[in-house]
C-alpha cells in the first residue's frame, strides 16, 4: 500500500489517497488489458468519496472556484493512479498470470466452455454451442454476423442455458464482449450503432432477453447481415428526416423468445436470418437441472474474474478469418441441396458458421476434423432450415405418425395445448409435410406423409455421414422399407431380436421409437412390440 497527500492551499483538511498495489482489477479494451489498483480516499483520517466540499474549501485570494478545485483534485488522483496502472496485450498478460488455465483451454476449447457453463446450468449443449459461436462471430472479420434465436415455453430455461455461456463475457468494469439489452427499439439500436463511431458494438454480441419489438428486430437483422441501418430517423439541425447509415462494427446477436408468429410472412422472413433452436425438454437430464437450481445461492450467479479473462482472451487469440476449401463447401452443399435445390441463404449461413466454428477451435482452415464436428453438432439445424422448418415444427413433425390421428393425441405427445399443436400442424400441412383430413364429427386428423418422412429421416440421420457406395444414407435410407414390412405386426421382444439379429433390431426399434411408430406392452409377463 502507498499513501499520497493532496497538496493545496485552498483546502483546510488533510486529504490522502491510499493505493493498494496488491489489490487490482483488470479492464479489457479491445485486445489490451489495463490492470488498475483499488484505492480509497481519506479526509482527516476518515474514508470518503467526496473530499472536496464547501466546508473543506478555503475561499479567498486565488481560491474562488470550488468546481475548479474539484477538477484539480480529479486530475491529481488520475495521475497518482496512472503511476500504479499496468497496460499490456491481453494474451501476454493471460499467459504470464494464468499459464496452466490457458493451456487447459487451448487443449479442448469447446469442452472448456461447456464445463465452465455447468457451474450454472446443466445440459442444452447445442444451445450453448450456438451462443458461443455467436460471440466469436462478433470478433470475426466480415459479414454476415451470426444471429441465434432460442425458443421455448415460459420457464423452460432458455435464458439460463444462454446466460451460462454469455455471462463468461460480461465484465463489471465495462460490458466485456456481451452487451445485455432488456428491450430493443429502433431508436436505441441507432444510438448503439452510431454513438462514439459505433464503438459500443465493436467486438460485441447483443443479448436481447425475450424479443418483443419485431420492427426493431427487422432493423437488427439487416444490421447483423448487411452492416447497415436503412431506416434510421434522425434530427438534422432543426429538421427531422430519414438518415441512412453504414455501421462500422455490426454486432452478432443472441435472443430468446417464448413464441414467434410464423403465420406472419414478414416475421418469418426476418427470423430466417437467425439460427433458430428450440430447447428440447425431452432430451434433458431434468434431475441434474433441478439439483443445480437447488445448489444456487441467493445472489445472482457470477463467474470468477479469471474465467472471464480467459474466455474473452480466447476470442481475441483465435483467428479472425478462416479459409474454407471448396471441396468441404461442396460436401455441405450436396447435403443441403438434396432436400432443397435453392437453399442459398441456408448454404451461406452454414459456411459462415463453419468458419466461425473453426476459428473458435483455434484453426485457420476448415479441415475434415472441423467438418466432422460441425456435422455431429450443428448440421441438423441447417437441414431443418433448408426444408423451411422451425425447431418447434420439427418437434411437431416427430410427434405425428403415418396413420391419421386427432390433434389432441399429437398435442399430448408434444405436451402442449391443443390450439398450439394445431397451429404447428397447419404450418406443416402448408409445407406439404403432413396430410389433413376430417372425421365424421368434422374434427381435424393428421398424418405424416411420404415427404414428411423423408425430411424426418434427413434430420434424424442425415448428419451421421453414414452413406453407401451410391451416396445414400447407409442405414436410414432402407429404414422406411423395413418399416413397411413390420407395419401392423407385433412380436415378442425376444422373437423380434431373433428374426433381425441384435444389432439391426436395436437400430430399428430406436428409429421407430423416435417417430412414435412402435408400442411396447406387457402380456402375461412377456414384453411385446407392436408396429403402428
Amino acid at each position: 500500500m502507498r499513501r499520497y497527500v493532496y497538496d493545496s492551499d485552498c483546502i483546510n483538511a488533510v486529504i490522502e489517497v491510499e493505493v493498494f498495489d496488491d489489490d487490482t482489477y483488470a479492464v479489457i479494451d479491445d485486445d489490451v488489458v489495463v490492470i488498475k489498483p483499488n484505492y480509497r480516499i481519506l479526509k482527516d483520517g476518515k474514508e470518503t468519496s467526496q473530499p472536496i466540499t464547501e466546508g473543506a474549501f478555503k475561499r479567498g485570494g486565488e481560491c474562488t472556484s470550488l468546481k475548479r478545485e474539484r477538477e484539480r483534485f480529479a486530475e491529481w488522483l488520475k495521475e497518482v493512479l496512472a503511476n500504479h496502472t499496468v497496460e499490456k496485450p491481453l494474451q501476454e498478460w493471460i499467459m504470464e498470470q494464468f499459464p496452466e488455465q490457458w493451456e487447459e483451454l487451448k487443449k479442448d476449447p469447446i469442452g472448456w466452455f461447456l464445463r465452465q457453463s455447468e457451474r450454472w446450468h446443466i445440459g442444452d449443449d447445442e444451445v450453448k454451442l450456438l451462443a458461443l459461436i455467436a460471440v466469436k462471430s462478433a470478433f470475426y472479420d466480415g459479414l454476415p454476423k451470426v444471429g441465434v434465436l432460442v425458443l421455448g415455453s415460459s420457464g423452460a430455461g432458455k435464458s439460463s442455458a444462454v446466460k451460462s455461456i454469455l455471462n463468461m463475457f460480461t465484465l463489471k468494469e465495462g460490458n466485456g464482449a456481451v452487451l445485455w439489452v432488456s428491450n430493443l427499439t429502433k431508436k436505441a439500436l441507432g444510438y448503439l450503432a452510431f454513438k462514439d463511431n459505433g464503438r459500443l458494438l465493436k467486438n460485441r454480441c447483443l443479448f436481447i432477453v425475450e424479443t418483443i419489438d419485431v420492427e426493431a428486430f427487422k432493423e437488427l437483422s439487416l444490421l447483423m447481415t448487411e452492416g447497415k441501418l436503412a431506416n434510421l430517423t434522425a434530427k438534422v439541425g432543426d429538421e427531422v428526416g430519414t438518415s441512412y447509415g453504414i455501421v462500422d462494427y455490426p454486432p452478432s446477436v443472441v435472443s430468446t423468445a417464448v413464441n414467434i408468429d410464423y403465420s406472419n410472412d414478414q416475421v418469418t422472413q426476418i427470423m430466417s436470418r437467425f439460427l433458430t433452436v428450440a430447447i428440447d425438454l425431452e432430451a434433458r437430464n431434468a434431475e441434474a437441472i433441478y439439483q443445480k437450481i437447488a445448489e444456487r445461492g441467493d445472489r445472482a450467479f457470477e463467474y470468477d474474474p479469471v474465467t472471464k479473462y480467459l474466455a474473452i482472451a480466447w476470442m481475441y487469440y483465435t483467428p479472425r478469418t478462416v479459409k474454407l476449401p471448396t471441396e468441404i463447401a461442396m460436401k455441405f452443399k450436396n447435403v443441403i441441396t438434396e432436400y432443397n435445390q435453392y437453399a442459398f441463404r441456408v448454404y451461406d449461413q452454414g459456411l459462415k458458421v463453419m468458419k466461425v466454428f473453426a476459428a473458435l477451435l483455434g484453426k485457420e482452415v476448415v479441415d475434415e476434423e472441423v467438418y466432422s464436428l460441425f456435422s455431429q453438432k450443428l448440421l441438423r439445424y441447417f437441414l431443418v432450415s433448408a426444408v423451411g422448418l422451425t425447431s418447434v415444427e420439427l418437434k411437431a413433425l416427430q410427434a405425428t405418425s403415418t396413420e391419421f390421428e386427432e390433434t389432441k393425441a399429437i398435442a399430448m405427445r408434444l405436451r402442449v395445448d391443443t390450439e398450439t399443436a394445431k397451429a404447428w400442424l397447419f404450418n406443416l400441412a402448408k409445407k406439404g409435410l403432413v396430410d389433413l383430413d376430417k372425421d365424421k364429427s368434422n374434427r381435424n386428423k393428421w398424418k405424416r406423409n411420404e415427404f414428411g418422412q423423408k425430411v424426418l429421416d434427413l434430420v434424424v440421420n442425415g448428419y451421421t455421414e453414414e452413406r453407401d457406395g451410391n451416396g445414400d444414407l447407409e442405414f436410414a435410407g432402407n429404414m422406411a422399407d423395413i418399416y413397411k414390412e413390420l407395419k401392423g405386426k407385433q412380436f415378442t421382444l425376444s422373437e423380434f431380436y431373433g428374426i433381425l439379429g441384435e444389432e439391426i433390431a436395436e437400430k430399428v426399434l430406436k428409429w421407430a421409437e423416435e417417430r412414435g411408430l412402435v408400442n411396447h406392452k406387457m402380456v402375461d409377463g412377456e414384453e411385446y412390440v407392436e408396429f403402428l
